[in-house]
């Protein structure tokens, strides 16, 4: 999911929790990705669409984040294909 981003921004977001390294970044298949600098959309049921921050993948890591279950089953869909 956050190999698909929208709304860029000009600049970057840390983490206002923590003293990660910034800009956060994370891990994804042995690449490196910055991230907090834009938006990702979830498709959930009956046609919702979730928006988040990149950096909820930080959060959900982190810091034990427990986004919707709806949210959570979009993301596990959209990384199947």
């Amino acid at each position: 999911a956050v190999r698909h981003v929208v709304n860029r921004t000009r600049g970057w977001k840390g983490c206002p929790f923590c003293n990660e390294s910034y800009p956060v970044e994370i891990d994804l298949e042995g690449i490196r990705y910055p991230i907090g600098d834009a938006e990702i959309r979830v498709a959930g049921r009956r046609g919702v669409v979730y928006a988040a921050p990149t950096l909820i993948v930080h959060y959900v890591a982190a810091h034990g984040y427990q986004p919707p279950a709806d949210f959570v089953n979009g993301v596990m869909a959209d990384n199947r294909r």
